[in-house]
């Protein structure tokens, strides 16, 4: 079967889709399905994956890294996102269990702090908090990660600068 017409248009799409980004098994798997036979491809992602072109625990460290570094997330949050991508669950947990959430949504801090707005400004707080919880950061976690942010601003609890004249 593996010389059919539909294998082979099927094989291009696949290798098509690939080019773009990486992709899981099942990503894969469901855009050859719109398109071709069940079996057909099937039959593709097997042979991508002995050929070491698919393979979603790679996929998972990549997406993990990704996400890290340019779009900080909790763990729980990346892991439901490789879930949702296909990534068998094991291979979701394994790939996120060195993501440090204090560290990530002290990132997250970082980056959101340079769009502008007063760091000491509870409204400031208020949207920071929500945007770490959108990232699925824990309540506890934000407010670590905001006072860290705000220490290292050097603003006191009352949102001015340490050491400005009043």
């Amino acid at each position: 079967m593996s010389g059919s017409r539909h294998y082979e248009a099927a094989w291009g799409a696949a290798l098509r889709l690939l080019s773009y980004r990486p992709r899981t098994e099942r990503e894969v798997r469901d855009r050859l399905a719109r398109r071709f036979p069940e079996a057909t491809a099937a039959e593709v992602v097997e042979a991508l994956r002995a050929q070491g072109l698919l393979d979603d625990a790679r996929f998972a460290s990549q997406w993990t890294y990704s996400r890290s570094a340019r779009n900080p997330r909790s763990a729980r949050t990346i892991a439901r996102e490789l879930q949702a991508k296909g990534v068998d669950g094991a291979l979701a947990e394994e790939a996120v269990r060195e993501v440090d959430d204090e560290d990530s949504a002290y990132r997250a801090c970082l980056k959101y702090s340079r769009t502008g707005g007063r760091p000491g400004d509870a409204a400031f707080q208020r949207r920071l908090l929500a945007y770490l919880r959108r990232r699925g950061f824990s309540q506890s976690v934000s407010r670590r990660a905001f006072r860290r942010l705000m220490d290292e601003l050097d603003v006191g609890d009352d949102g001015h600068q340490r050491g400005d004249a009043e």
